[in-house]
């Protein structure tokens, strides 16, 4: 039983129907999130005599468990060749409400069962938009989806590239070579999976920057990657800010940063990334009282490597970006502007 012959425990969903027939009619997986917290009410939701949906398998924390039958399709995707030629794996959230993030754990331990599947079926190396998609990218419009959620689609490059190690050297048990986050105090440890020796990413060795913001109006929202996106919403002023970057396992680099009160003046530089460590693990009072102004600084294990940012005041356009905490060329050694409430963050590491 495990991975090496996909035999799980098994729970039988309401709805599934039969799969085309003929050999090598598996070509890929669909990854869900479960906007569930355990595996009871997963259970619950495909077993009910009136469910509407079902998927193939269930992931939660280090453990698998199944409810459709791989030769059988699931009602999971919003899509019939999907349906019909794919196994949809749900993922066990840590919290079933908006952001729906999920454990180190749980996203390890999904990538193990996708290279498992991919390997078991001949479905290829585990690659995102070839054989492996996320629901939203399947679905039909009238099905339209946000699954597997932001939370998700920050970590999958990291879940690919455990997928892919898997994949290739089949042992299931080994650590995973690329760090996957847990999302900081809903529940897990609010650091990162620290097994893997041999560091790296799947960015090819580049450093990433992983950041939040809360807000007056939301509390914490979504981690951002890099420049995929920006932390904040809907103009709601910045109260608190949490930043961290990685290499890999190997990397010896550090970061401090540091926020300045509206009316008030800069708190102590922070080293952590946890929004459950009132005292190191992000940069703010914690209360609601609004920033104005963030500085930062990263010593690179790569060498000349900074930490580049910029903020807009809360119903504008952008600042310049500043570098570090210089004050050359211009830059006034932070990110803001003394008085203006800052409503939206973004963050990169580029090179000196």
């Amino acid at each position: 039983m495990g991975f090496n012959d996909l035999v799980f425990p098994f729970h039988q969903a309401t709805r599934w129907s039969e799969r085309p027939a003929g050999p090598g009619v598996i070509k890929g997986t669909v990854l869900h999130h479960a906007v569930a917290t355990n595996f009871a009410a997963v259970r619950a939701t495909f077993q009910s005599p009136t469910a509407t949906t079902s998927a193939h398998y269930g992931v939660w924390d280090v453990s698998v468990e199944q409810y459709v039958h791989d030769w059988h399709e699931a009602w999971a995707n919003g899509s019939d060749w999907h349906n019909a030629h794919c196994v949809s794996i749900e993922h066990v959230n840590s919290t079933a409400a908006w952001p729906y993030p999920l454990a180190a754990n749980t996203l390890v331990t999904g990538a193990r069962l996708v290279a498992a599947i991919h390997r078991f079926y001949g479905c290829g190396r585990p690659e995102h938009g070839v054989n492996v998609w996320k629901h939203k990218e399947v679905a039909d419009p009238k099905w339209a989806t946000e699954c597997p959620g932001a939370y998700f689609e920050n970590n999958l490059k990291w879940y690919i590239g455990n997928a892919q190690h898997y994949y290739d050297t089949q042992d299931y048990d080994s650590d995973p070579p690329f760090k996957i986050f847990d999302w900081p105090g809903t529940g897990g440890s609010g650091d990162v999976w620290t097994g893997g020796s041999s560091g790296g990413n799947s960015s090819g060795g580049s450093l990433d920057m992983r950041y939040m913001v809360k807000t007056q109006a939301h509390g914490w929202l979504p981690e951002v990657l890099n420049l995929t996106d920006y932390a904040g919403w809907q103009d709601s002023p910045i109260t608190d800010v949490a930043m961290s970057f990685w290499l890999g396992e190997s990397s010896t680099g550090s970061m401090w940063y540091q926020v300045h009160l509206l009316g008030g003046g800069w708190l102590p530089p922070v080293t952590g990334y946890n929004t459950a460590d009132h005292n190191n693990g992000y940069a703010g009072m914690g209360n609601g009282q609004p920033i104005d102004a963030i500085r930062a600084y990263i010593n690179s294990p790569q060498g000349n490597r900074v930490v580049a940012y910029r903020v807009a005041p809360v119903g504008q356009g952008y600042y310049d970006w500043q570098r570090d905490d210089e004050t050359t060329n211009g830059q006034d050694g932070y990110a803001g502007a003394f008085g203006v409430k800052i409503g939206k963050l973004q963050a990169h590491i580029t090179a000196y």
